[in-house]
Formats: structure tokens, sequence, C-alpha cells
């Protein structure tokens, strides 16, 4: 069962690095044109900037679910190193859990909050899209960084302790 779970954890993985590369084409593509177009020929796509600040958003969260598969966040392991291995894995699983509940309650507030009436009232400015459609980029993102963390946590707990280097 957990050899599933990493193999749908790195495929997820790699659909987010598609993603990310794929957006910042877009990006990229985006404001060429609104350049090429603004200033040869005084025609501005006038949609330009809330697509591109849009990518960037989602960009932003697929990326930090990405860290989190990759297990590359801010961390203290000189904290763990100095402790006896069964002492480090027993805190790392509390912390692994710990945060676990910290993102299922973003998780569950992020669904509040996308499914309020006034928020999914609200439209964008330029093209007049309904933004619960592109606030739902958090909770779905807190998902799938609950989901990695589940897959590193039990790929934690059910590997063998790793010997100190000295």
């Amino acid at each position: 069962m957990l050899s599933l779970l990493i193999k749908i954890d790195q495929a997820i993985a790699r659909a987010e690095s598609w993603m990310l590369v794929l957006f910042a084409a877009f990006i990229s593509i985006i404001l060429i044109s609104q350049v090429v177009l603004r200033y040869l020929f005084s025609n501005p796509l006038f949609w330009a900037e809330e697509i591109s600040t849009t990518l960037l958003v989602f960009m932003t969260f697929i990326g930090l679910s990405l860290l989190v598969h990759d297990r590359r966040l801010i961390n203290l392991m000189f904290v763990l190193d100095s402790l006896p291995a069964t002492v480090a894995r027993v805190i790392n699983i509390i912390l692994d859990i710990l945060v676990i509940l910290t993102l299922s309650c973003l998780f569950y507030y992020s669904l509040v909050w996308v499914s309020n009436p006034i928020t999914q009232t609200e439209t964008s400015a330029t093209l007049k899209v309904p933004l619960w459609y592109i606030y739902a980029v958090l909770p779905g993102t807190l998902l799938l960084m609950i989901f990695h963390y589940i897959v590193a946590s039990l790929k934690s707990v059910f590997s063998k302790p790793r010997e100190k280097s000295e």
C-alpha cells in the first residue's frame, strides 16, 4: 500500500513540476506579447497583468506543495542530528503530525472561506471571472501538501532508522 502511495505522490510531484514550467512559460509569453503590443503597436492586452498575477499566485502555491514533497522547507536539522537516533525519530514523527494537523486546519478554513457566499459572488476586475475559481487554488494545494506530508511521514516511519555519520 505504501509503494502505491509513494507512486501517486511522485506522479503528483511530476505534474506539479510540469505545471510550474507551463505557468512560467505562459507568463513569459503573455508579458512579452504585452510589451510588444503596447510599445510597437500601441495596443496593449488589457488582461495581461491580471492573468500573469493569477498564474504567479498559482505558481507560488504549487511550488510550495512541491517543496513539501521534496522536503526542502526550512528546518533545523542540526538540532535533531545532535540527539540520539530514536529520540530524533520520535520528535520527527511528532513534528510531522503537528504539521499535518496545522495544514488540515488551514485546509478546513480555506474551504470555509472559498465556499462563503460573499466570496462566491466576487469577480475579477478585468475578465469578470468568479474569483472563487482562483481562490480554490489554496485549499487544493493545501490538500496536496497534506498528502505529500502524510506519504513522507509514512516513509520515515516505515523506513529503517539511518545511522549517524560521524
